[in-house]
């Protein structure tokens, strides 16, 4: 329990420092890029948030929805990037904290594979 409330906050703090930078989109991308990475952050906490109170088998789904939430998020800010919405310096900010939280995810989902 205690590890999926420190995957929980990393992800927390993940998401509001992404949601500070979301508004600073060009407004032609904002719809395209910035509500869809603030609605994948917000789903990413949702789906953890689930996982630390589910029983083993619905806490694997949750944690694969999760894992396959972060790797929307790193596409998303990988296209962000490349069509100059965002900067080199916050994609390696933002995507620091997201490999963190995929390592995270990863030892949580063998750990609770192993005790099943």
């Amino acid at each position: 329990m205690t590890t999926h409330f420190h995957v929980l906050t990393k992800a927390e703090k993940f998401v509001l420092n992404l949601m500070q930078h979301t508004p600073n989109i060009p407004k032609y991308y904002r719809q395209t890029f910035a509500y869809k990475l603030d609605e994948c952050g917000v789903q990413l906490i949702l789906k953890l948030t689930e996982a630390r109170y589910a029983i083993s088998k619905d806490k694997q789904e949750c944690l694969k929805d999760a894992d396959l939430t972060v790797s929307k998020i790193r596409v998303l800010l990988r296209l962000s990037y490349e069509l100059k919405c965002i900067s080199i310096g916050l994609l390696e900010e933002l995507s620091l904290q997201l490999n963190e939280i995929g390592k995270m995810l990863g030892g949580l989902k063998q750990n609770d594979q192993e005790q099943s």
